[in-house]
């Protein structure tokens, strides 16, 4: 029998639309499904649907069963104990001061003993390898920690089955693989159904069981992952894993064996590149890559000396006098606490007008810390920062930037074909806090990019934006600095940074570094790279983005 059945779900908001139409689908015990769609084609909606104390106010019709009966007439324990939910954003799910308070609050309120709490704690804490961090105060931890303490928190009430909800959408590359391998972990070994919405499909896909496609509330596709290849490669290409797009973009209908992760992508580049040499000698085949390489060293000593020159990169479509400054940091110490570790020590840099500057690294590592002394919303203790123009920031929550009753009020200084452009013109008479993760990140970022500021501080605009919002994102901010302006951009979204900053620079202790141009950091990197690198790497040169890999060449 089916742990959840939906039959017929239609739901509205309060004098809206319907936001789902007449979903219905069945999910199995023990299956991990991802569910994908675009910013705001009901995803969380459906999400909040499946858990009876989230479930949305308005008008809803049809039927959703839990274990065989209504979910709406189980009781509150039922639905608290039995189905776990993990939010977007780390720090909205955290109600104490203490990781181990935190473990034991939902226990608390169940009414368990001292003992069962105890040994149900003991359990997951060595389960998720918690044990050096137990007695921490939760506003000391990383993202990616606290992500896992919501999920340890959820797990201590043995669930049936645990919704996720983009949990990894503020978390660096790395945090967010051993987090959605923690979600994995809880589907071969405790036979623990899961629900996953998530950006990040090229971890997942390989994962899960089904696949379910949103549009606009519709629910366009449900069934195997390797069916959804074959639908999605035509309605849908960017929900498909970065690997198997560029097999798609290769070979013709129907996929028999598509593949879905690195491993099996290189086997497959692999065999279609030695199909490709059979005819070619092996000594000609390796001449001929050998070329390649050198060719590609050469291009990239030209463009190293094209720079030091102050000659633009490819990229850039504007001149800017040399040696023009947007930003100059000078060995700045920042820390937040009199007597405690300095967070950005010995740092300078220099980042040019015109110039969009992208900062990588993981969680915890100062990054935002960076943005909000550029903006003046924390001043060092040592050094120099010298900015040149007005200064537009953005926060990592867009809740912050929030003030008016209605989106349309929030936006009354933004050019209504960019409002039309970002989806948010149908919504202008919702309340800012109405609006999904994804259409409030939009709304916040129009709100700050429609007013008048010579150097903009981006932290993580990318994060719960689709592809198409990422892309219009983008070719946005090369607009501004196509203008003469300065763009600083803080991001976990490997694609996002390769595809639209000018350079990058990752933050490691303190400072930044490794700064160099766009292509040359993410070509040499190994694990802050993007998929389609790793995945052609030793066997095409130079390869960062799916359409870039062609076979024909």
């Amino acid at each position: 029998m089916a742990l959840f059945t939906i039959e017929n779900l239609t739901f509205s908001y309060p004098g809206e639309a319907p936001c789902l139409k007449n979903i219905d689908c069945s999910i199995e015990e023990g299956e991990l499904i991802l569910l994908l769609g675009d910013s705001g084609s009901g995803k969380t909606t459906l999400l909040k649907h499946l858990k009876p104390q989230l479930t949305p106010f308005g008008k809803r019709e049809g039927m959703i069963c839990f274990d065989g009966r209504e979910i709406s007439t189980g009781t509150v324990k039922q639905g608290a104990v039995g189905i776990g939910y993990v939010f977007q954003n780390p720090a909205d799910q955290i109600v104490t001061d203490k990781v181990w308070h935190e473990l034991a609050f939902g226990l608390e309120n169940l009414g368990l003993s001292q003992r069962e709490m105890e040994r149900r704690i003991a359990e997951v804490v060595s389960y998720f390898g918690m044990e050096e961090w137990l007695y921490r105060d939760t506003n000391s931890l990383s993202g990616g920690q606290l992500q896992q303490l919501n999920l340890a928190a959820v797990l201590c009430m043995q669930p049936r089955v645990i919704l996720l909800d983009e949990p990894t959408s503020q978390l660096d590359p790395i945090a967010a693989k051993n987090f959605l391998f923690l979600v994995k972990q809880l589907k071969e070994e405790l036979g623990m159904t899961v629900l996953l919405s998530e950006h990040r499909n090229d971890i997942v896909y390989p994962m899960v069981d089904k696949v379910a496609y949103l549009r606009q509330g519709e629910l366009l596709f449900f069934g195997d992952r390797n069916e959804a290849v074959r639908t999605l490669s035509n309605i849908a290409p960017a929900a498909l894993p970065t690997v198997t797009r560029i097999y798609a973009n290769i070979e013709v209908p129907p996929y028999e064996r598509p593949p879905f992760d690195l491993a099996g992508g290189r086997r497959w580049l692999e065999g279609k590149l030695a199909a490709r040499a059979a005819d070619e000698s092996e000594t000609a085949f390796t001449t001929r890559e050998t070329n390649i390489e050198k060719d590609m060293k050469k291009k990239t000593l030209l463009s190293r000396r094209a720079k030091t020159e102050g000659i633009r990169g490819e990229s850039r479509k504007h001149k800017i006098a040399k040696g023009e400054l947007a930003i100059s940091i000078k060995e700045l110490y920042f820390r937040y606490e009199k007597h405690g570790r300095d967070i950005v020590r010995e740092l300078s840099l220099s980042i040019k007008k015109g110039e969009c500057f992208g900062i990588m690294g993981g969680n915890g590592s100062g990054k935002s810390t960076i943005l909000r002394l550029l903006a003046g919303l924390e001043r060092p203790y040592a050094g120099k920062i010298k900015l040149t123009g007005k200064t537009l920031y953005l926060s990592q929550n867009p809740q912050n930037h929030f003030t008016k009753e209605q989106v349309a009020e929030e936006l009354a200084l933004v050019d209504s074909d960019r409002i039309e452009a970002f989806g948010l013109a149908d919504l202008k008479q919702q309340h800012p806090y109405d609006l999904s993760g994804g259409e409030q990140q939009r709304l916040a970022l129009l709100k700050v990019l429609g007013q008048e500021g010579e150097l903009l501080l981006l932290d993580e605009p990318a994060k719960g934006l689709d592809e198409k919002n990422q892309n219009m994102l983008g070719q946005l901010i090369r607009t501004i600095c196509a203008s003469g302006k300065t763009v600083v951009v803080v991001t976990h979204d490997v694609s996002f940074a390769a595809r639209y900053c000018d350079r990058v620079g990752m933050l490691f202790d303190g400072r930044v570094t490794g700064t160099s141009d766009v292509r040359e950091f993410f070509l040499h990197n190994q694990f802050y790279t993007t998929i389609t690198r790793r995945l052609t790497k030793g066997l095409l040169p130079s390869k960062l983005f799916p359409e870039e890999v062609k076979l024909g060449e």
